[in-house]
């Protein structure tokens, strides 16, 4: 038991210590201006995909690892309240065949519960993945674009006078602001 806790501190931990900045990205970024560069360091499909066989990862892979480990252990809740409900009722099943009893659905609820939260969650995690993605791709590119622009150019140019013939050479310089 004092191991389980310990891994859980740890993985919390290190979840915490992830820059996840996904709760105030969402409030400047509108994921529907998301359009791909190849420069994103997130890409919205492989997270979508991702969480369709395990919830959360993708969010993880976005950079939330807090908000993915959620998304996970929430499914992963749901079930085991739905496997919670199976037992129970195979258990009630099997002590209503054996006394003659009629059944009276326990654990069917809970199984029923367990199964519309994963569900729900699984469908969630995939949407919110997608989401997540666009808006931390918008988000670091704002962060990594340079707010000014410095170049350098040679210039070579022939002169020629009236009998006088000059090469001018320099350097142009072009800021942008």
């Amino acid at each position: 038991m004092k191991k389980a806790i310990l891994l859980t501190l740890l993985i919390g931990t290190i979840l915490g210590s992830v820059n996840a900045q996904y709760s105030v990205n969402k409030i400047r970024y509108d994921h529907r201006a998301w359009e791909y560069h190849p420069d994103d360091p997130h890409n919205p499909a492989i997270c979508g995909v991702v969480n369709l066989f395990v919830p959360g990862v993708g969010q993880m892979i976005a950079g939330e690892g807090g908000r993915g480990a959620a998304f996970l252990v929430g499914t992963m809740g749901c079930f085991a309240l739905y496997g919670v409900g199976a037992v129970k009722t195979t258990l009630a099943v099997e002590e209503a065949i054996t006394y003659n009893r009629e059944y009276q659905g326990e654990g069917l609820a809970m199984m029923g519960i367990g199964l519309l939260g994963a569900i729900t969650l699984e469908i969630w995690s995939i949407v919110d993945a997608v989401r997540v993605a666009k808006v931390n791709n918008l988000a670091w590119r704002d962060k990594n674009n340079q707010s000014y622009r410095l170049d350098f150019e040679p210039y070579i140019a022939p002169l020629t006078y009236s009998d006088n013939s000059h090469v001018q050479v320099g350097v142009n310089i072009a800021v942008r602001f």
